[in-house]
């Protein structure tokens, strides 16, 4: 298990770093908070840190310390049902944390201004639109290119109640 934890974490591009230790759990959590209050503030703290405890008596244990700031929110959300979800969002927006809440979703994972990276891609673009049916993000034609496309997959058709064929970009468009 340490040998397999270390492979992986070898590519994680210092995101991940594991610490074993033989003699119990405890020592080597112990001996991660000490590395970690030992960093230089100019040092990126890694997302997680996998303690293991290589044991002949206990066998193998471990813990995975989680510091990445977005990857302990997913992991707090995630130990929540979907009933606390929405009464931890109803809680924030009831005591006036409106604000607070809005920033998470201002911003990307990456800390980038949503609405700033919006405004970029809109004046990159002008006019032009995402070519429609497998297109790249970065093909855009004009919009009335666009709207003569016909895909080239089989997506199939759908008959509506008039009996007049819908493509899947017009149903897309209309919804």
């Amino acid at each position: 298990l340490p040998w397999l934890a270390r492979l992986i974490a070898s590519v994680s591009q210092d995101l991940v770093h594991v610490v074993v230790t033989q003699n119990s759990l405890a020592e080597g959590i112990s001996e991660t908070l000490r590395t970690l209050s030992e960093m230089r503030h100019y040092q990126r703290l890694p997302d997680y840190v996998v303690v293991i405890c290589a044991s002949k008596i206990r066998g193998n244990e471990f813990c995975v310390v989680v510091l990445g700031q977005h990857q302990s929110r997913a992991l707090a959300e995630s130990m929540l049902t979907t009933s606390e979800f929405l009464k931890e969002i109803s809680y924030e927006l009831i005591t006036g944390k409106v604000s607070f809440l809005a920033s998470h979703f201002k911003t990307t994972s990456l800390g980038d201004d949503l609405d700033k990276l919006l405004e970029k891609m809109q004046q990159r673009r002008g006019d032009s639109v995402v070519t429609p049916f497998d297109g790249d993000l970065n093909e855009c034609v004009s919009p009335q290119e666009a709207a003569a496309m016909i895909p080239t997959q089989n997506l199939g058709n759908v008959i509506s109640d008039q009996e007049e064929e819908v493509s899947p970009w017009d149903r897309h468009c209309k919804n």
